[in-house]
């Protein structure tokens, strides 16, 4: 990636730039926002969408659960995959993949 001006840049017009392209991932759209790199910049609303989209999709097709002890855990079998199972006794989290239950 390379900047014109170099970064580091004490250029008014850089610092214009800056501004401009914070303005726009901050109070703009969801939307990616290329920084003066040409990379692009993913806006905070882009940002919030995503996260909601993936709890939403956490919630549907899955999910959190919290459990006494481990055997309270294990005695458990949830109806589909990608639960996240915690032991609260330990803080311990285990996933449900649909097939068996594997450690973090």
């Amino acid at each position: 990636m390379a900047f014109n001006p170099e970064l580091g840049s004490t250029s008014p017009a850089v610092l214009l730039d800056n501004a401009e392209r914070l303005d726009k991932l901050v109070n703009g759209p969801a939307a990616a926002v290329p920084d003066r790199g040409g990379d692009s910049l993913k806006s905070w609303r882009l940002q919030q969408q995503e996260i909601a989209n993936t709890l939403v999709n956490f919630q549907e097709n899955g999910g959190a659960m919290g459990f006494s002890s481990l055997q309270e855990l294990l005695a458990f079998i949830p109806d589909k995959a990608n639960v996240l199972a915690i032991d609260t006794s330990t803080g311990e989290q285990y996933l449900w993949n649909g097939t068996g239950v594997g450690t973090f």
